[in-house]
């Protein structure tokens, strides 16, 4: 098959795959969560949030795919090599984990945690049926979620928060993928070419020999 045909087959899938989660996300909320309504808070609520992380995954798997998870890994792993002043080599970005706090994905997980402690009286004084009430209850919270963020990133490896941290970043679980050795490679390339740094030539090997750890 042509790549021009392979491409359009490609795109096929994803129409269809994302078709197929918006009829699962609405299909959950106009007809499951009425049925939830009537649990226990408790209850309800831990089954809210069990469905949402199935939605979550759903939403990665069926419209991003596989390799989107593995470039987000990958991603993720280059920044930490990046932060933690190593090489941007593959070797050292191997060594570094996929799982990086301030990512879109802890974002969202404290947006989810947000909206769920807001008490149903503040949603019927903000929303009450209105679309502008609505809109503005959402970035209300999302901005409260992007502030927790900030500041937990700023002190993300003090002792008290490490364990909090290391246990939020565990929900990209959901939104990552341990990456390939092609995919790394591609975001070094990246990250190499928006810092201005480049692997030390076969001269500066020679002259200096291997840097710390490359091996």
């Amino acid at each position: 098959m042509a790549k021009e045909g392979l491409i359009d087959l490609h795109r096929g899938k994803r129409l269809i795959h994302g078709i197929l989660f918006l009829g699962i996300y609405f299909g959950f909320f106009t007809f499951v969560e009425p049925l939830l309504d009537g649990l226990a808070p408790v209850l309800r609520w831990s089954i809210f949030i069990g469905i949402l992380i199935l939605l979550i995954r759903a939403f990665f798997y069926l419209v991003l795919g596989d390799k989107s998870l593995k470039y987000h890994g990958a991603e993720h792993k280059v920044i930490n090599t990046y932060l933690a002043g190593d090489n941007l080599v593959l070797p050292d970005a191997q060594h570094h984990t996929r799982f990086a706090f301030r990512c879109g994905t802890t974002l969202a997980t404290f947006f989810i945690f947000l909206e769920l402690l807001i008490p149903d009286s503040v949603y019927q004084t903000f929303i009450n049926d209105s679309i502008v009430g609505t809109i503005l209850l959402f970035f209300l919270i999302l901005g409260l979620a992007y502030e927790t963020l900030t500041i937990l990133s700023k002190k993300e490896q003090s002792k008290g928060l490490s364990f909090f941290t290391s246990l939020i970043s565990r929900m990209q679980l959901l939104t990552t993928r341990e990456p390939s050795s092609e995919e790394l490679e591609v975001a070094l390339s990246a990250i190499r070419e928006a810092v201005g740094w480049h692997p030390p030539s076969m001269d500066d090997y020679i002259l200096n020999g291997l840097p710390e750890g490359y091996l």
